[in-house]
């Protein structure tokens, strides 16, 4: 059975760092690496400039330490403030025209005269469509293993035009103080680098098409499709397959100031965030564990059970086939992913309503099913969107099914089993 750390933050996603943390790798040496980039010029690079100071960073990671739940025994004792540096993250904003060809079947519900039932005839369908996607951000920092992080904590800092007051569309993440409008300042690479910043290495937009840009809104054109078929025809749909064709009309590459840190907990580099305009933030989290439980007496998970009514164990990210061997209920998706948790608390003849929070760390939308455990009722489906938290609460014994998207951006930030939940949370039809 696979355990919900190997896939929360996956280890290729780390930093390779040293116990001593070392800084980001600098990478204003070579200035000329920047030639062929959209609105690196002459004149030099657009940036949003810093609004707060690094003692704010300082305090948002020690308020996000203490902020942990099933933290690993002994963490929040070892996680000391790191030293922060002012870094520009690059951003770039595309806008896309797509022209899509897509087939594939409806439903025509109908009364089968020998059954006396009613029964699908499948109809083929096939058409074209041409859209254009603007104002599309990513974030083009080269480094994959914290594209994610910076996306989640500076996407809805970006501003997609030169006009103060323009948001970006992309989700925005918690924040503690109002963003201003700003508007981008121009300024030489040489000058932040000999001024302590730290300029950080943009994909190309070749680069940004094949790895990002494209595959996403191939998804979405997919979606889209879907979507608007199942409307046009009031049925349902099947075999729905896409042929894209994408072309770039404008890209922008902007640049957003943030507090970067990085800490060392078990000999592993982790990386913190602190967006440099609106003080959001966010780090990459240790393994999950005991937390304060563990740390009075380690490694008596079941001390746990009998005081929590449950096993930490149950908080994790499984396998269908695993599931099923688990309860040994042919019930799930075999080759789907399951976030279990444990069931809430159980009295004689009734049951707490207790909850769990989850984030979509990740760049692209996280489709979510609920499941009973053990059994085929199935709640309803939610769709977390990138950097979006949301609560969701249960009574009795759940799983929650990945439908679309990726299982390792998906995070617990918090589990409560006896109590808290029935605050119209139950969006996902488990209370």
């Amino acid at each position: 059975m696979q355990n919900w750390n190997d896939y929360a933050v996956p280890s290729s996603m780390y930093p390779a760092l040293q116990p001593s943390a070392p800084p980001l790798a600098d990478l204003n040496e070579n200035v000329d690496s920047y030639k062929g980039y959209p609105e690196l010029t002459d004149t030099g690079i657009k940036v949003l400039p810093f609004q707060i100071e690094g003692t704010v960073a300082q305090e948002k990671f020690s308020s996000w330490v203490n902020s942990l739940w099933f933290t690993p025994t002994g963490f929040k004792k070892q996680a000391v403030v790191p030293p922060f540096r002012r870094c520009y993250i690059p951003f770039a904003i595309f806008e896309v025209s797509a022209k899509t060809s897509f087939k594939g079947q409806y439903a025509v519900h109908y009364m089968n005269q020998h059954t006396k039932k009613g029964d699908l005839f499948w109809n083929d369908i096939q058409g074209d469509r041409v859209y254009t996607y603007k104002n599309q951000v990513f974030c083009s920092d080269a480094d994959e293993g914290v594209r994610a992080l910076f996306y989640s904590v500076l996407a809805s800092t970006v501003q997609t035009t030169d006009q103060p007051g323009s948001p970006t569309k992309a989700p925005s993440t918690t924040a503690t103080t109002t963003t201003p409008p700003l508007e981008y300042q121009t300024v030489m690479p040489s000058i932040l680098a000999s001024s302590m910043h730290e300029v950080r290495s943009s994909l190309s937009v070749q680069q940004l098409e094949e790895q990002l840009v494209f595959p996403k809104l191939r998804e979405e054109e997919k979606n889209s499709v879907e979507s608007k078929l199942k409307k046009d025809y009031e049925s349902e749909v099947k075999g729905i397959e896409v042929e894209c064709q994408f072309q770039t009309l404008d890209c922008k590459i902007v640049y957003i100031p943030a507090f970067v840190g990085s800490y060392v907990y078990d000999n592993q580099g982790h990386y913190f965030v602190v967006n440099g305009v609106s003080a959001s933030h966010d780090g990459q989290r240790p393994g999950y564990g005991l937390g304060k439980i563990g740390d009075l007496k380690k490694g008596v998970t079941n001390f746990v059970g009998t005081i929590m009514h449950w096993n930490a164990g149950e908080l994790q990210l499984t396998k269908g086939s695993d599931l099923i061997e688990l309860d040994k209920a042919y019930v799930y998706e075999k080759d789907a992913w399951f976030v279990t948790f444990p069931r809430s608390n159980s009295y004689l003849v009734t049951e707490s309503i207790g909850y769990i929070t989850l984030r979509n760390k990740g760049e692209y939308a996280i489709e979510l099913l609920s499941q009973k455990r053990r059994g085929v009722q199935r709640g309803a489906t939610f769709t977390l969107n990138p950097s979006q938290e949301q609560t969701f609460d249960y009574r009795g014994h759940w799983c929650i099914q990945i439908l679309r998207g990726e299982a390792s951006d998906l995070e617990v930030t918090k589990c409560v089993t006896y109590g808290g939940g029935s605050n119209g949370n139950n969006r996902l039809n488990m209370a």
